[in-house]
């Protein structure tokens, strides 16, 4: 049963200095754990494109500004526990920018 707390996984972060037009992952190893809400946090001055198989485009975050999912708040049926899953890969794509983008997470205990 889940506790009725989150503990946050560890940041990764990427310069954007190394984008060059391709998807690159920021967190390569994956999720360390399903999370229920995770951050995406743009403090670079390029807006980025955002995917989570590294191929097809699923959102998209502007310069400055931070992309949000709070996954828990979107659970269906009541109870229920909606999670990105752990071991998802967060690819991030623009030209080369100044600044770093931040994935923070947060998931809920087991035990």
């Amino acid at each position: 049963m889940p506790k009725d707390y989150m503990k946050p996984i560890t940041m990764t972060s990427l310069d954007t200095a190394t984008l060059a037009g391709d998807y690159v992952a920021i967190n390569s190893s994956g999720l360390e754990k399903s999370c229920v809400l995770i951050r995406l946090i743009n403090d670079s001055n390029r807006d980025l494109t955002v995917s989570y198989d590294g191929t097809i485009p699923h959102d998209y975050v502007r310069a400055g500004s931070t992309l949000e999912l709070n996954l828990q708040a979107n659970s269906r049926p009541n109870n229920k526990v909606a999670q990105l899953k752990a071991g998802t890969v967060v690819h991030v794509k623009a030209a080369a920018g100044t600044g770093y983008v931040y994935l923070v997470g947060y998931y809920q205990p087991m035990n």
